[in-house]
């Protein structure tokens, strides 16, 4: 086969994906959108580049979704901070 040729296809082939993906999530919010996408193995990157959003705005959404995951390391980690806060002496 032509190089050409398999570059082509490869780039229809990809094309055809992401079309696929989009219209299978078209009634999902965008955080599911990501939280599938990122189960389905997909980096940030190729996560924004299909939703036309910054990778910035899918790793914040990733990091929204770890912490809702795990509500009790996010609980204890506020436990932490309290206890930091009311051991400092007061300067007043």
């Amino acid at each position: 086969m032509d190089n050409n040729f398999e570059k082509e296809l490869l780039k229809k082939i990809d094309t055809i994906i992401k079309l696929l993906t989009i219209s299978s999530l078209k009634d999902e919010t965008q955080l599911q959108k990501i939280k599938v996408l990122n189960s389905a193995g997909l980096p940030p990157k190729d996560i924004a580049d299909l939703l036309g959003t910054s990778s910035n705005t899918v790793s914040v959404a990733l990091h929204k979704l770890k912490n809702k995951s795990s509500p009790k390391e996010a609980t204890s980690k506020k436990e932490e901070f309290s206890d930091t806060e009311t051991n400092q002496s007061n300067p007043l």
